[in-house]
């Protein structure tokens, strides 16, 4: 069998730069439990959201040099099919792949900043799809860690899949047992090929749907272990390049490896929001109360009255006489007496303080997020440079 090899590509556009890390991660006693779809307890309000949408992809290969097995599209994880029995019930497939996640953010700018002036934060993990609920994205408390402007989101993802639907219901003679993810977590996807093409021409990858969603493969769609579809839907189809609805009767599941379960993916999707809330504010900084030196103008006192008086005869003005000489019995005199109004000593004392109130303000910012779903978000089959397939199913 000539072996070809492909790379799976994620064409998501994200808001918020991130990069991920599927990794079998060791606890690190610098991460703190991260409050998993609650606010932390006595915070004092919100300062910054970080919203994102992670997807987790697990491909089925069939045959081969190595066998069947699931491996995640990052080729870190690789399981065969004969180490779990697990698939037969969904509740177990997390335990079964056992699989830690690292994912890193950029931390806001104005939260790296608080944080810098000695603020303290937590922060909480919520769902961010009205669909999901926040306690099924993970099988325990997720953990964080705030360093060089980066936080660091460590979990082990809960892959949620359906009990109470089975594939092989739907497809007779399938030689592996298939599970079905919850579509509101996630999605059955496959690798599709052109059915009439001499080459048999892989056009790309598509989702499944189990309630009726318009261009996704219904299971009831599927005709036989073959992997062709029955005729009278749409489905959309994209690669590395383009997307494009095809008539369901010309394409088909797989290069001739449905049968056995090949060219078959499980999607779970985790869409998230991070929320840094407040829990302690910066110290006030040091304040220097010392009065301001005095100014020398600001220092005066008048200690003596300066008093004067004279004392002559009426009519003031036009003396008749000298007092000084003498005073007729029957004239009439006039006394006048001149001091200062006020006396005082005094120096003025400049008495200053200063008092600082932290005052907590939210705003609140109506927004709107338009999230493509299926028809632009697409991880493909195309052809590189690692990640061998020996299945030959694209």
């Amino acid at each position: 069998m000539v072996k070809k090899v492909i790379l799976i590509l994620l064409t998501i556009t994200f808001v918020f730069t991130f990069f991920l890390t599927l990794q079998a991660k060791a606890d690190d006693p610098g991460y703190i439990k991260l409050s998993y779809g609650v606010e932390p307890p006595g915070n004092s309000g919100d300062i910054a959201t970080i919203k994102t949408y992670k997807v987790i992809q697990w491909w089925h290969y069939d045959g081969g040099n190595d066998g069947n097995y699931w491996r995640t599209t990052e080729c870190t994880r690789k399981i065969s099919d004969s180490e779990f029995s697990f698939w037969r019930d969904p509740n177990q497939i997390t335990d079964a792949l056992g699989l830690d996640i690292t994912w890193a953010f950029n931390v806001p700018k104005n939260v790296q900043d608080f944080i810098a002036q000695g603020g303290k934060v937590a922060v909480g993990i919520f769902a961010n799809a009205a669909t999901s609920d926040t306690e099924k994205l993970f099988t325990v408390n997720p953990t964080y860690k705030i360093d060089g402007g980066k936080i660091y989101v460590h979990a082990v993802p809960h892959y949620n899949c359906r009990n109470d639907k089975q594939f092989y219901k739907y497809v007779d003679g399938l030689d592996q047992y298939i599970p079905i993810a919850d579509e509101d977590y996630g999605s059955n996807v496959y690798s599709i090929f052109d059915r009439y093409s001499s080459t048999q021409k892989h056009l790309g990858m598509t989702y499944s749907t189990y309630s009726g969603a318009p261009l996704k493969i219904d299971f009831s769609l599927i005709a036989n272990n073959l992997g062709y579809l029955k005729s009278g839907k749409k489905v959309s189809v994209g690669d590395s390049t383009s997307t494009a609805n095809y008539d369901s009767s010309r394409i088909k599941i797989g290069d001739n490896t449905f049968a056995n379960s090949g060219a078959v993916g499980l999607q779970f999707n985790y869409p998230l929001q991070l929320v840094f809330y407040v829990t302690d504010n910066p110290p006030p900084e040091d304040d220097d109360n010392t009065p301001p030196p005095v100014d020398p103008s600001d220092i005066g006192n008048i200690t003596t009255p300066g008093a004067t008086g004279v004392v002559k005869a009426d009519n003031r003005g036009i003396e008749k006489f000298d007092v000084a000489k003498g005073i007729p019995t029957s004239e009439n005199l006039y006394a006048n007496e001149f001091a200062k109004n006020f006396l005082y000593d005094y120096k003025f004392n400049n008495v200053a303080d200063t008092k600082k109130y932290t005052v907590n303000i939210s705003k609140t910012y109506n927004l709107y997020w338009d999230v493509q779903h299926s028809e632009t978000r697409y991880w493909y089959h195309t052809p590189a440079y690692y990640c061998e397939d020996t299945d030959d199913d694209g």
